[in-house]
């Protein structure tokens, strides 16, 4: 579930799938949590003559109704709603076009904590920016607009304030359809809102736009005597810490947290901090060597006070040397099917290379595979996890000499399906170490290697083929790469440790600590410090 930024209300995007195809496209099943969703259906499509294309919505149950239609150009733009007085289960929403066998796009999204539709527009033009302005008739609302380009299959650029919910460029038919809404809701009924896209400037095109209404503001909170919960993630019990250390917490509330006031050795360590991430910088050659004790107190809006456990590292200054690992470039891509990365060179003759690999593929198990190719090298497969739906995958490989405007390519076994490819070039790298994979229909992704060598670095990748969302992290863990893939409702992500590990023979847990409800595969390898 995805909250709106800057509302109270508990309005929030429920569930978003996406399906494209040709007459008539069915979304894959969806589950709501909200027991009185708003579910709005956007359909662009392509069509025979001006005023030609229409649709019809219908499914999970529901009665459905046109909003707006948009089609004075060639193609279609059109927006539904309807209402589900109950959560829904394994839910479908089908669009059906009037003029039979042209390509369409269907997007859904069910929003919770809405009083429905407002205010509507649509336009058309057979050339300049699409564009369309409606006014807003509550304060919170989020507006979404859907459109079809007739003549030319070309990405959009958005205008100011505003993000893509979903786009296909369709090559094979020279169309282009997609779903972009406001990125902050409205500040007041009456308040007129744009969307728009600053090019292509050259097609014909149609759009209409609706307003989704946030639901009403919550009532007053009781008196307030809960103190808030605090605990410190970074740095870890144990730690040796050295020059300019990020301390961070995890503060929460059952009204709100007010501020966050962290401690060295029971002294204030800088000003309080009043805003997520809670988190400041330790300047440890400001402390002496040896033990000490970190803290943190939450104070929240009523008062109420929490204090943290403590958590004693060990600062040395100078650093302890550690490893010799350089990342001497990173690339990523996403797209369907097979993708190839931007070019990229690396630095020094022998480094190491990673090829990271999430894909989606048909559900099921062991259904989808990727082979990785390119830069003049051989590529090895580290692990593959395909025990669940979709598949992630690593992929190495050793450059003898220095490359120069190297490019990694991924290709499906299985075409057509959505995957993210991140590549690494490390220098003072011996090799692959250890290597393990999991998978499960739910739960936190989480898989367990024992390294080899001291000193080693781990690398994570993994794939979500329920949702999209993006992955929380535990402590000492950092992103390499991720795609939220709202499109098609996936999620693609890569992670590394941002410590290198200790003696050979230790059990590092590669994890996320959320979403914890969806299936996922996720492989996990090291990297042997070179010690050179």
């Amino acid at each position: 579930m995805t909250v709106v930024s800057g509302n109270p209300t508990g309005f929030a995007v429920d569930q978003s799938v996406n399906v494209t195809g040709s007459g008539t496209v069915t979304t894959a099943p969806f589950t709501t949590a909200g027991s009185a969703d708003t579910l709005v259906a956007f359909v662009s499509s392509d069509g025979a003559g001006s005023g030609g294309q229409t649709a019809t919505v219908s499914g999970a149950g529901l009665t459905w109704s046109l909003v707006k239609r948009a089609n004075t150009r060639p193609g279609d733009a059109e927006i539904w709603t309807a209402t589900a007085s109950a959560p829904l289960s394994n839910a479908t929403v089908t669009a059906r076009l009037g003029q039979a066998g042209f390509s369409a796009q269907l997007t859904v999204l069910a929003f919770t904590g809405s009083t429905g539709i407002g205010a509507s527009a649509s336009a058309a033009a057979a050339s300049g920016a699409p564009a369309v302005t409606l006014t807003t008739t509550g304060a919170g609302s989020l507006s979404y607009a859907v459109g079809n380009d007739y003549d030319s299959a070309t990405p959009r650029t958005l205008g100011s304030g505003q993000a893509p919910v979903s786009q296909w460029v369709n090559t094979n038919t020279g169309d282009t359809f997609w779903v972009q809404g406001t990125s902050s809701p409205s500040a007041a009924s009456g308040q007129p809102v744009t969307l728009n896209d600053t090019a292509p400037t050259a097609d014909q095109w149609n759009f209409a736009a609706v307003e989704v209404l946030a639901g009403s503001p919550p009532p007053p909170p009781q008196p307030d005597t809960t103190p808030p919960a605090v605990s410190i993630i970074n740095p870890t019990p144990g730690q040796t810490v050295s020059g300019t250390t990020p301390i961070a917490v995890n503060a929460s509330d059952n009204v709100a947290v007010a501020s966050v006031q962290f401690f060295l050795d029971g002294s204030p360590l800088g000003n309080p901090v009043t805003a997520a991430p809670y988190a400041v910088s330790w300047d440890t050659t400001t402390a002496a060597n040896g033990s000490h004790t970190l803290s943190a107190r939450a104070t929240d809006t009523s008062g109420n006070v929490g204090t943290s456990a403590n958590v004693v590292v060990t600062v040395q200054n100078p650093a302890p040397p550690m490893t010799c690992f350089v990342l001497q470039a990173q690339v990523s891509v996403h797209g369907s099917g097979k993708v190839t990365t931007p070019s990229f060179h690396t630095a020094v003759a022998g480094e190491t290379l990673l090829a990271f690999v999430g894909a989606d593929g048909p559900a099921g198990a062991g259904r989808q595979t990727v082979t990785v190719s390119g830069a003049g090298l051989t590529w090895k497969l580290v692990k593959r996890a395909n025990a669940q739906s979709g598949d992630s995958e690593v992929w190495a490989a050793t450059a003898s000499t220095v490359l120069p405007n190297a490019t990694v390519t991924s290709t499906e076994l299985r075409a057509g399906y959505s995957q993210d490819l991140t590549v690494i070039a490390m220098e003072g790298v011996a090799g692959v170490g250890a290597s393990a994979a999991a998978s499960a229909p739910s739960g936190a992704p989480t898989v367990k290697l024992t390294t080899t060598k001291a000193t080693s670095l781990v690398f994570a990748v993994g794939n979500d083929f329920d949702r999209a969302v993006a992955r929380t992290l535990p402590a000492g863990w950092v992103k390499l790469d991720q795609w939220v893939a709202t499109g098609v409702g996936d999620t693609y992500w890569s992670q590394y440790t941002n410590q290198p590990t200790g003696p050979a023979g230790s059990v590092i847990t590669a994890s996320d600590t959320a979403p914890t409800n969806d299936q996922w595969n996720m492989v996990a390898v090291e990297l042997v410090n070179s010690g050179g």
